[in-house]
């Protein structure tokens, strides 16, 4: 298993230096996700949520986003790609109905943040 998992789905185009930038985070956080783009659009309004809301495909997407100044954000749920260390993976539960895992994690006391400058790309 080693100590770190990332999930991504398959057709998501991405550089190594986007999960090296993501694994990196693991050592304050639990688990961080990217921007889940297409082109300028957000394409992930489904699985990303903070403060109860969902992303929306146009800029900021998402209200915590509007003057962001850097560093990670909380996440409530998150899709699409993600890394995690393997203590998270260990105990949560992906729920495939909502296709996400965040849920899971907050019920097991982890934390989820999105790193608003790292991308993967939907085609």
């Amino acid at each position: 298993w080693g100590h770190a998992v990332i999930y991504v789905e398959a057709d998501l185009l991405w550089e190594t230096g986007t999960m090296l930038r993501l694994l990196g985070h693991l050592g304050a956080v639990d688990a961080v996700a990217p921007m889940s783009m297409r082109g300028d659009i957000f394409y992930d309004t489904w699985g990303h949520r903070a403060q109860g809301e969902h992303f929306t495909n146009h800029p900021p997407y998402h209200p915590m986003l509007e003057g962001y100044a850097g560093g990670l954000l909380p996440l409530e749920s998150a899709g699409s790609c993600m890394v995690m260390r393997r203590a998270v993976a260990d105990v949560c539960t992906f729920d495939e109905r909502d296709a996400m895992l965040g849920p899971s994690m907050a019920e097991h006391g982890f934390g989820l943040w999105l790193d608003p400058g790292v991308k993967v790309e939907h085609p």
